[in-house]
């Protein structure tokens, strides 16, 4: 039973991250607790990205989706390289 319940939390927890980084991709912008828990608890959560792109225009939110796309992938070049770096001088 202890294992569900710590199952279940760290799941709604990664669901209040992902929410949290929507939030941030549409209004540059962290929530605060209490807007998150509102997105949440209202459902907003699920159709918020979709107003913003709706309001917004999607050719705003689709560059900003592409920078955060950039960004990811140059973290994660620069990881592999310290693995290749980390695994060379290991050897």
């Amino acid at each position: 039973m202890e294992e569900f319940r710590e199952l279940r939390a760290k799941v709604n927890e990664e669901y209040k991250e992902t929410i949290q980084r929507r939030y941030f991709t549409v209004t540059g912008e962290n929530p605060d607790e209490k807007t998150l828990d509102l997105l949440i608890s209202t459902g907003e959560s699920e159709t918020f990205l979709q107003k913003a792109i709706q309001q917004q225009g999607r050719g705003q939110i689709l560059d900003t989706i592409a920078e955060i796309q950039e960004r990811h992938d140059a973290v994660k070049d620069i990881e592999r390289n310290l693995r290749n770096y980390i695994r060379y001088f290991s050897t």
